[in-house]
């Protein structure tokens, strides 16, 4: 179990040390399962923790974790467009304490002493957050391109769900606060390499491309002459008062 030094929190460490307790009544433990848990936790770093010392000097069982993406497509959009209710990506929950993205949750893992090693993840185009009305709303190649942005610098834009088996490792040193298990890794870029930025170069080209290509077919149209019948009916017409008193009367009648 964690030092107590890192359970700052007295009902955190109390509520730990009962179902640590009610493990060790049980006897061998096969798995671990935290479904849905982890988002409504006030200090999750301390749980992972102290479930990962404890399993490691009890056969090292799986842990099991599920938890909500808060970076998937449709909610992203929602965010981006103001319109984000809170609620959990199925729709059915109420806003919890914390939201996760992919990186998010595999950092606060790793450094509480998890090791992933098989993930089930949930995937689905539409969420529970979809809002039809709303991208219909939006013009398609827009919303195009912010899917193809997504799909290209974020590898859980489908995922509903993370669905993840991990193993107990040996931690130095237990994350002490919530934001110190999150922080960003000091190696990792945001710079992507261009074999993997060409997607949203090619959308955005062929974007341009079909753009200008209306634009050139709207411009020629203005252009083009009329046939030469038509020319020749209007000279008619307006070679004398008679004609064109004639076809103003005519636009009239059909008005």
């Amino acid at each position: 179990m964690a030092d107590d030094g890192a359970l700052r929190s007295p009902a955190v460490r109390d509520t730990l040390d009962k179902v640590l307790r009610s493990l060790d009544d049980v006897g061998d433990v096969g798995a671990l399962i935290l479904s849905g848990e982890l988002e409504q936790m006030a200090e999750p770093h301390r749980v992972l923790a102290g479930l990962s010392a404890w399993a490691l000097d009890h056969g090292s069982p799986t842990l099991v974790v599920t938890v909500t993406n808060v970076a998937h497509f449709d909610r992203g959009l929602d965010l981006l467009c103001g319109t984000w209710s809170g609620a959990t990506a199925d729709g059915t929950g109420g806003p919890g304490i914390h939201r996760f993205t992919g990186d998010v949750l595999l950092a606060l893992l790793e450094r509480c002493g998890w090791s992933l090693v098989e993930r089930d993840d949930d995937q689905s185009v539409r969420s529970g957050s979809y809002d039809e009305e709303l991208e219909d709303s939006i013009p398609e190649e827009m919303l195009g391109a912010l899917r193809v942005l997504a799909e290209t610098y974020n590898p859980y834009a489908a995922v509903r769900e993370f669905v993840w088996a991990l193993e107990p490792v040996p931690v130095a040193a237990p994350p002490r606060t919530l934001d110190e298990a999150i922080a960003p890794r000091p190696d990792v870029t945001r710079e992507l390499p261009d074999g993997i930025r060409h997607p949203v170069d090619e959308y955005l080209a062929s974007v341009g491309i079909v753009a200008s290509e209306v634009n050139r077919r709207a411009v020629n149209l203005r252009r083009t002459p009329p046939p030469r019948w038509k020319r020749a009916v209007h000279r008619t017409v307006y070679s004398s008062a008679t004609g064109t008193k004639l076809y103003d009367g005519v636009r009239r009648w059909f008005r």
